[in-house]
């Protein structure tokens, strides 16, 4: 399959994850996370696989507000082979995910798609429940999230399928190339999750929410 067949499959996909059923939009993601790593072994394979001087940076257009934006950032990135880091504009950031060419398109598309949907299920959570619980909601479906791309390394290392696990990682040559990218940035970005708790009453019911949420993910996996 063409790169370019791939990225417009991987968006068709999304694109149909856009939808109220909450276990579609979480089966899109892992879907074409499966999608990523079966392109790559096959590169692999057929020793086609990408070169180091493919690296690139992949800026999305799109402000970045607030750590849990970021913390989102991260995930994708460490389970869609890319590093990233964030270009400082007014009132917030743009996020660059920096990897091979095709996975940084595709870490690209995932992460709008996921987004989207964290906010959404966000605004439906305050709207039942007030807004105090709403950073640990937050929080947790993060939490659930990163759980749920672990849940599938392990679905696949059970299924003999060690070799995905392997090419979902951030390839060497990547954190390579990415020490020396870093080496001028000037500064840090905090991405820590640890100011996102709200009022002690609301904590355990937002976090378990979020949790769920997030980790729906990984109860979509086939």
């Amino acid at each position: 399959m063409e790169d370019s067949d791939l990225i417009r499959k991987i968006r068709a996909l999304l694109a149909l994850g856009q939808s109220p059923n909450q276990a579609e939009a979480f089966s899109a993601v892992t879907k074409a996370r499966k999608l990523m790593a079966d392109h790559n072994i096959a590169e692999v394979q057929l020793q086609t696989f990408a070169e180091a001087n493919d690296i690139q940076d992949n800026r999305l257009d799109l402000r970045i507000r607030g750590p849990w934006q970021r913390c989102l950032a991260g995930i994708i990135a460490q389970n869609f082979r890319c590093r990233i880091f964030f270009h400082k504009i007014n009132q917030g950031v743009n996020v660059c995910f920096y990897g091979h060419k095709t996975d940084g398109e595709i870490a690209s598309e995932t992460f709008k798609f996921t987004l989207e949907a964290l906010k959404s299920e966000a605004t439906s959570y305050t709207r039942l429940n007030g807004v105090s619980g709403k950073p640990d909601f937050i929080h947790g479906f993060l939490k659930g999230l990163q759980t749920a791309f672990e849940d599938q390394n392990n679905a696949w290392s059970a299924s003999n399928e060690t070799a995905l696990v392997v090419i979902s990682k951030v390839p060497q040559e990547v954190q390579e190339a990415y020490q020396k990218r870093s080496r001028n940035f000037n500064g840090t970005i905090n991405n820590s999750m640890n100011n996102l708790k709200g009022d002690s009453a609301a904590r355990a019911s937002g976090y378990t929410s979020g949790y769920s949420h997030g980790s729906g993910l990984g109860k979509a996996l086939n």
